[in-house]
């Protein structure tokens, strides 16, 4: 499962095996704002996800 955690939030399923990279395009996020966790550890953009995975895109804010 991918959920984006944000301003929005959003719950997508895995469809198959891909990297974390593809699931960024595929989704059209910007990778640079957002913090990816997978199975609840940070990740790169070459991690390989596949169905049993959880994936988590926490979206970054700053302010003061």
């Amino acid at each position: 499962m991918i959920r984006i955690v944000g301003r929005k939030r959003e719950t997508f399923p895995i469809t198959g095996q891909a990297t974390i990279g593809a699931v960024v395009k595929e989704l059209k996020l910007q990778e640079s704002s957002y913090i990816t966790l997978k199975n609840g550890l940070p990740v790169t953009s070459d991690e390989p996800v596949s169905v049993n995975d959880e994936i988590i895109f926490m979206e970054v804010f700053s302010g003061g």
